[in-house]
């Protein structure tokens, strides 16, 4: 069965799995970036995934409007541990959305995979190779290579598209970030939280 993509418009994005295990956010210009909209946001990344692990692009276009709200809130800790999140790259394309960002991730570091860029190329290629890290680092496909599953565009039965697909969390290595680099992450196995 071939793979096909979904979309949920939200009041202030578009939300879309892309591929098995590929989500991108591409929020609307002139919208405001506010908590119901972080919201909404969420429960649609949420739906899409399906309970299957996942990473997803997120894109900010330019003078996007922010609610210094939404920089208050731990918008990942209610599912600490338990949200089928890896990896989250975010494209800004202004200094204010990359400051905003930026402050956000250094006062709520996640567990899975972060970084900022200022070109949707680079970030679409960090992405796909957190995700396929995170394909190989679980061991558990079938015969094909993470870069084929990824690529094919077809749903799989293996352990990466089922409940229970990953034992462990990744954790962030409690560091300040200060925009040079990926951020330091570590698998921590579940039995050792």
């Amino acid at each position: 069965m071939r793979f096909q993509p979904r979309s949920i418009e939200t009041r202030i994005a578009t939300v879309t799995l892309v591929r098995p295990g590929l989500i991108e956010q591409r929020y609307r210009h002139g919208e405001r970036i506010d908590l119901p909209g972080f919201a909404e946001n969420k429960r649609a990344r949420l739906d899409l995934a399906g309970g299957r692990p996942c990473v997803m692009l997120s894109i900010i276009p330019r003078d996007m409007d922010f609610d210094m709200e939404v920089t208050g809130v731990d918008h990942f800790g209610p599912e600490r541990g338990q949200d089928t999140l890896r990896a989250l790259a975010v494209v800004v394309h202004d200094s204010m959305a990359e400051m905003v960002t930026k402050l956000f991730f250094t006062y709520f570091p996640t567990v899975f995979r972060t970084q900022v860029f200022n070109e949707e190329a680079e970030a679409r290629r960090w992405l796909q190779q957190q995700l396929a890290e995170v394909i190989q680092e679980e061991g558990r496909w079938s015969d094909a290579s993470p870069e084929q599953q990824l690529l094919s565009g077809v749903s799989t039965d293996g352990p990466w598209c089922g409940p229970g697909a990953f034992s462990g969390i990744l954790a962030l290595a409690y560091t300040p970030y200060h925009g040079h680099g990926p951020l330091r992450t570590a698998r921590i196995p579940s039995d050792h939280l």
